[in-house]
Parts: structure tokens; sequence; C-alpha cells
């Protein structure tokens, strides 16, 4: 969170990337335990992921489609 330089961070819920992947929430949590996504917690233990993370990673499989996530942390 600290360091970025675009002065906003688009984030993603499990269930957004989920929806966007075409998996279930828990696949998604499951995945990111395992360091097949990458995520983050946020200091109270909530799970978000970096949208330009889930973009490179659809785009990386030739997907390149999804809904965007629209949760902004400055």
């Amino acid at each position: 969170m600290r360091g970025e330089d675009s002065g906003s961070l688009q984030l993603c819920t499990a269930s957004e990337v989920a929806q966007r992947l075409g998996q279930s929430p828990a696949t998604v949590r499951r995945w990111a335990r395992k360091g097949y996504v990458p995520s983050m917690r946020t200091p109270t233990g909530r799970l978000f992921f970096r949208a330009s993370d889930i973009d490179d990673m659809l785009t990386s499989a030739g997907a390149g489609y999804g809904k965007d996530c629209h949760h902004d942390l400055d």
C-alpha cells in the first residue's frame, strides 16, 4: 500500500476476483493462501487483491476480460 505512485490503489474482494476468474470465492482465497494469486491483508485482516495484479494474470493467460474493481485505497 505504501510506495504506490498512482495515487490510488484499486482493490478487489475475493468475490470480485472469483467472478472475474470464473471460480468460487473459497477457491480464490485458497489460491491466495498458497501464493498462486498475489494478495494483501489490511491491518484488520481483510483480504484484498490489486486489480492490476488480476488484470496482469488475465492478460498473461490471454483472457483480458472481466469487470473492473472499484475499491479505491488512498
